[in-house]
């Protein structure tokens, strides 16, 4: 026994030990998300952290973890010094095990598990007894310092600065038109169309009144593929770039800076951070709910493995809860502020689907996607089922749209009112084929969006089926308010009567990538998604409303097309 005992080396001193799981930990935990982070530093602007919350969370990833850790262990050491060896290698394995587990990442569940717990048993049993491998983790421990030090280097702490930068100034507006934009999220235009290329008015009454009292721009089509960059896009009239962060530092020159000065602003921006705080000081949360954020952020990180960001929208109440956020928006318009500008972007009908027409929730919707990594599998049938289920969720945005247009008419603020309705882009319900990510199979459904825009007191509906796009927009809002633009626009007002046709249509995919086509083979692509569309579930008529006692839908569910 006591020979057993004279193989293993004495229990390190508090400082070691620390160091050790500093160690550790920064392998196991901080750095892979760090680098994550690094790579998608997007989801940081989604939730809307500013730089010194970005500070804390490093060092939250860095420290909290070990620390832990140790004040189990000087728990256990009051109470009971020999166990204090036994728990401090079980950590060490455990924070092994995790390093193991990422390294081998490539290999088969199975295989990576029973790697990286043998491993780890290895390692622990050189810890116990080798001095050199506890040197080793000793030196380790100041990677640490350079894991956060190369982190915050990386991180966009300066577009995160709650500094706002200043655009070019703004020469005074004289019109009091009140401007209303709406924008959906993940909404392809041919979901709204019928085989005549009308609004299917008996499914979508609402788009079909708004397209019966406005401006329907039947071609327009979006600039990019991805929110992050094709809401800026529809927000400033420039086309985005990749390496820009949907935030004001990289966008000063937006809508709710042209308008500001002389608008009062009421922004529901749930992804992006376009609107400057010293104009939508409410856009911003305050430090105790943020730093709630962070918390849940640690949490969640644990919870799902360390190693996929995913759920980041659950902490986001404008994404998780659209209808609350329509209702918070509605409720900021009134007839007694004489200019307005009324910005929401609702991210529906996006995923995951679990609305009916009727605004009812049901469960199950966003476990039927059949979509891997974003590309749908072969399986046709489970395609058109997510088809039907993203179908309901548009009857849903209609209803949406209907209590937009009905509280502007009950504030009388529609006859005079600028409304403008739109989407960042669409999603494409193809077996084998892309759901967001742009190619030349899936370009018409991703990149045809609606787009109406009601001029003040229109006396009637125009359908325009010449070229149009979501950089348009802006360039539109200016040329009706007769503002004398301070700084360069790429697109341009829809109300221009030379507006060339492209020969191509171009979408910049989410890769940096530019994806075109030419003009005949993206009004047959929108085509032949209607007639297959009109094939599977039919024009004019209720896809489904029944849901069970559990919240699951149960008719209309039997895979043979329906939803």
């Amino acid at each position: 026994m006591e020979r057993s005992r004279a193989k293993y080396l004495a229990t390190p001193s508090a400082r070691l030990r620390a160091a050790h799981l500093l160690a550790l930990s920064a392998f196991a935990i901080a750095q892979p998300m760090f680098s994550l982070l690094t790579k998608q530093p997007f989801h940081l602007a989604i939730e809307g952290f500013r730089a010194i919350d970005v500070v804390v969370y490093s060092l939250a990833l860095l420290l909290v973890p070990p620390g832990i850790l140790m004040a189990v262990e000087c728990i256990v050491g009051l109470l009971h010094k020999r166990a204090l060896a036994v728990v401090h290698a079980l950590f060490v394995g455990l924070l092994a095990c995790l390093v193991l587990f990422r390294a081998l990442r490539g290999l088969p569940l199975d295989y990576k598990t029973f790697g990286a717990g043998l491993g780890a048993l290895m390692f622990v049993r050189l810890y116990r007894s080798w001095e050199p491998a506890r040197q080793f983790l000793t030196i380790c421990s100041f990677a640490a310092i350079f894991f956060l030090a190369v982190f915050l280097i990386r991180a966009p702490l300066r577009e995160l600065s709650t500094s706002d930068v200043q655009a070019a100034s703004v020469p005074p507006i004289r019109t009091k038109t009140p401007v209303v934009l709406v924008i959906f999220d993940e909404f392809p235009e041919s979901s709204l169309m019928d085989a005549a290329g009308a609004i299917d008015r008996l499914r979508y009454p609402n788009f079909a009144a708004l397209a019966g009292t406005s401006t329907w721009y039947r071609n327009a089509t979006t600039v990019h593929d991805y929110t992050f960059w094709a809401v800026p896009a529809i927000l400033t009239g420039q086309l985005p770039e990749n390496d820009q962060l949907p935030v004001m530092a990289n966008h000063p020159e937006n809508l709710f800076t042209l308008l500001g000065g002389n608008y009062r602003i009421n922004a529901s921006e749930p992804i992006t951070r376009l609107c400057p705080e010293r104009l939508c000081p409410n856009a911003s949360e305050s430090l105790d709910r943020r730093m709630g954020k962070l918390a849940r952020h640690l949490v969640g990180f644990f919870r799902r493995g360390l190693f996929l960001w995913g759920g980041f929208h659950e902490t986001v109440p404008d994404w998780n809860d659209p209808p609350a956020q329509v209702n918070r928006f509605l409720a900021k318009i009134n007839s007694r502020t004489q200019r307005q500008l009324d910005v929401i972007h609702v991210v529906l009908p996006h995923g995951p689907w679990r609305y009916l027409p009727s605004g009812q929730k049901y469960k199950g919707g966003d476990s039927l996607a059949g979509a891997v990594a974003g590309k749908w599998g072969g399986s046709e049938r489970l395609v058109d089922r997510a088809y039907g289920r993203h179908l309901l969720q548009v009857g849903f945005v209609d209803r949406l749209l209907g209590k937009i247009v009905a509280r502007l008419r009950a504030t009388g603020l529609w006859n005079r009112s600028l409304f403008i309705v739109t989407a960042d882009h669409g999603v494409s319900f193809r077996p084998g084929a892309e759901e967001r990510k742009v190619e030349t199979r899936n370009l018409a459904d991703i990149a045809f969006v609606p787009l109406f825009v009601k001029r003040p007191f229109q006396p009637g509906s125009v359908v325009d089926d010449r070229s149009a796009r979501t950089v348009d927009i802006v360039p539109t809002i200016v040329d009706l308010l007769h503002i004398k633009m301070p700084w360069k626009l790429d697109g341009r007002s829809l109300l221009s009567a030379s507006r060339p046709f492209p020969s191509r249509i171009v979408v910049r995919s989410i890769t940096g990538d530019l994806v075109n086509a030419p003009w005949a083979v993206m009004r047959a692509g929108r085509a032949t998604t209607v007639a297959r569309k009109a094939r599977l579930f039919g024009h004019g008529v209720d896809l489904l409303q029944a849901v069970d006692k559990t919240g699951r839908l149960t008719t209309g569910d039997d895979g043979n097309g329906s939803p």
